[in-house]
């Protein structure tokens, strides 16, 4: 049976690459040449849009304004020491001692402007150096980022409604009250959200102790929320939004669970340093899903490989963000980044550089 359609109904691919070059398929196997080239490569090329993104938030003023400095004053500066810890981070490396695989990335030298980095043992000593007067003045830092991209944004809130934990019992099978909704076990799965749940009897012929008062037969679910109203209009709506076990695991694999030091002070710091570096991505996703929803608006164009990234894990929008292939090539007394001009997410790079630029610029 033949199905009709309109033909302009259907989708038409259209080539994200600005030169609109098709990519030729092409064939390696155990008897392919391989030569080398003299310009310099990174597997980083996103770290340029994280350098922009920092000049658009004006990452520096703020860093300079609400930071304390520790005593011990480092060869490249405060700055360059924290910003070089916020980029270990955010490629994905949680501890210290991975700066050891990225001294020599041309990406990252050419943005501290080095030939390499400084040895692992310096960047150990800084965060060894660093206390609870440079971890409260982190969250200062975070406090006027986070201002500064929902400036960008256009983002507004007149109320924030915090919320703790939730608990969830997942169900099988059709039973009254079961509904779907936050289930971090089992995506997608019916679940009960009781606000006390029945403790187990035991099996059959142990003796159990008999419970004094009928609360004692039940284990109670607790969470803290800010929302105020009946109990069960706020669990109700409260179940609705909860994702914050979700969050909080992705903090914990950013960094949150590689602990430094034996020092309580130098840790509270390294953690401040985590989060900021976690608060930054989420950031550093919005900026670039505001981007791409202006340029639907304003240029009519079709969706690119960025759309959506605001709802990806930090672990999927690094494959977007990221991980992208660059060459560093200096010409005339110039560096020059360059893409794969195949490679749709390199258009979809310039396009939130240029939007994120103009929108700073307003």
């Amino acid at each position: 049976m033949v199905k009709r359609q309109n033909k302009d109904s259907a989708g038409r691919h259209i080539n994200q690459g600005k030169n609109g070059c098709p990519a030729k398929a092409t064939r390696i196997g155990p008897s392919t040449a391989y030569e080398y080239c003299s310009e310099r490569l990174s597997p980083f090329g996103g770290l340029f849009g994280l350098v922009k993104f920092m000049d658009v938030v004006r990452f520096k003023e703020i860093f300079d304004r609400f930071y304390k400095p520790p005593s011990r004053t480092p060869e490249l500066g405060h700055y360059n020491m924290v910003y070089g810890i916020i980029m270990l981070l955010f490629i994905g490396f949680n501890r210290i001692w991975h700066f050891m695989y990225i001294r020599i990335d041309p990406m990252l030298c050419s943005i501290f402007n080095v030939v390499k980095l400084p040895y692992v043992t310096t960047y150990w000593r800084y965060v060894d150096s660093l206390g609870i007067n440079q971890g409260r003045s982190l969250l200062d830092v975070m406090s006027a980022l986070r201002e500064r991209v929902w400036q960008l944004c256009g983002i507004s809130y007149r109320s924030i409604h915090i919320n703790i934990d939730t608990t969830v019992e997942t169900i099988y099978g059709k039973q009254q009250g079961g509904r779907k909704g936050h289930n971090t076990k089992n995506r997608g799965k019916e679940g009960l959200r009781p606000v006390r749940i029945p403790k187990d009897e035991g099996s059959k012929g142990e003796k159990i102790q008999l419970e004094l008062l009928e609360d004692g037969r039940y284990k109670h679910r607790i969470f803290v929320t800010s929302l105020r109203g009946k109990p069960h209009v706020v669990i109700e709506e409260y179940d609705k939004r909860a994702d914050c076990e979700n969050l909080i695991g992705e903090a914990k694999r950013e960094g949150l669970e590689a602990i430094p030091s034996a020092k309580f002070a130098s840790n509270y710091a390294y953690f401040q340093l985590v989060m900021l570096a976690y608060n930054i991505w989420r950031s550093f996703k919005m900026i670039a899903e505001h981007s791409q929803t202006e340029l639907a608006e304003q240029e009519k164009q079709p969706e690119c490989s960025l759309k959506g990234t605001m709802d990806n894990t930090i672990r999927i929008a690094r494959l977007k963000l990221l991980f992208l292939a660059a060459k560093i090539r200096s010409h005339s007394g110039t560096n020059t980044v360059k893409y794969s001009q195949h490679d749709g997410r390199a258009a979809g790079f310039s396009d939130f550089w240029r939007i994120s630029i103009s929108s700073a610029a307003k």
